[in-house]
């Protein structure tokens, strides 16, 4: 998950008069980004930045952030360090030449190129056969003269011949969002307003230390054909147990009793230093919770701890 805006254009003027500054200004831009070079004097004073210096760290993904934040690497987000190494592989994911320009983004005639995308699809947990995806997005918002501002979530499916768009939701994603928004030190309402402001960039967003977990209580029969309006039993108002609360899904109140009204019914989320103590949780707040016919997986988060041994 990561927040992205992109400037509106030059104000309010027509999309014509955007296009028109951009097409008088791009063989200067592309110019200036690729051919130009700074005098002998600033190359020999100049810390080369490829290849990248390696260095050891120990910490969590929260100190490297921080780090990062405070060398001013990454605006401190939820990222995995777009190292050289990583950053390579996506690219391999696509034939495209790293410096070609995808977009010139107004008003400050920004420019997305094909290794920039692969940065921020590092940053965003993307794989490399997610990177021919992640540019035909970029490229069709462009061609549509579509600025877009907000949380911009991908629907895949993976197929023998790679991964397929679903859909594309301009939302959080559903029940990925269970798991990131507990571990949001900033508020979230500062960053909505400084997305519809155009400072993001100059927003510290903060994450809290630890792990989160969630698990589905789905309806009977989900994802196919299910029967609704059956009556939970178990639901907390304080929480279910320590750390662990209920996102309501599919649920509506008649009375004062809650009955399932959807497929996917309750995200029993939980919060702990560790994962497996996280899963833990949440497993234990499931079974606080009761109501006809309810089902959950029992794998959550295995592939995550086994990638962890």
């Amino acid at each position: 998950m990561c927040f992205v805006t992109v400037p509106h254009p030059l104000g309010m003027i027509s999309k014509e008069e955007v296009n028109a500054k951009v097409d008088a200004a791009f063989d200067d831009i592309v110019k200036a980004a690729t051919a130009w070079t700074p005098s002998k004097e600033k190359q020999d004073a100049q810390v080369k930045p490829y290849p990248a210096k390696r260095f050891k760290f120990s910490g969590t993904y929260a100190d490297v952030n921080d780090m990062f934040q405070k060398r001013k690497w990454s605006l401190s987000l939820p990222i995995v360090p777009p190292t050289v190494d990583k950053v390579a592989a996506m690219l391999k994911g696509t034939k495209r030449n790293p410096a070609e320009v995808l977009w010139v983004v107004p008003p400050r005639q920004g420019m997305l190129t094909v290794e920039l995308v692969a940065a921020l699809g590092v940053m965003a947990g993307a794989k490399p056969e997610h990177m021919p995806l992640l540019i035909a997005t970029v490229e069709a918002m462009a061609a549509e003269g579509r600025p877009f501002q907000g949380c911009l979530y991908f629907g895949l499916m993976l197929t023998p011949d790679g991964p397929k768009v679903v859909e594309y939701n301009a939302r959080f994603g559903d029940p990925e969002t269970q798991v990131v928004l507990p571990l949001l030190d900033t508020d979230l309402v500062d960053i909505m307003l400084a997305i519809w402001n155009g400072t993001l960039d100059q927003l510290d967003i903060r994450w809290k230390n630890g792990c989160a977990a969630c698990v589905v209580m789905a309806s009977g029969g989900y994802p196919k054909k299910y029967v609704t309006g059956l009556p939970i039993s178990g639901l907390d108002e304080n929480g279910q147990t320590a750390n662990c609360f209920v996102y309501h899904a599919g649920t509506k109140l008649d009375d004062e009793t809650f009955l399932t009204a959807g497929g996917r019914v309750l995200g029993v989320t939980a919060t702990a230093e560790t994962l497996p103590e996280a899963l833990e949780t949440a497993y234990a707040g499931v079974k606080t919770i009761s109501f006809q016919d309810a089902h959950y997986r029992k794998d959550i988060g295995q592939r995550a701890l086994k990638a962890l041994s």
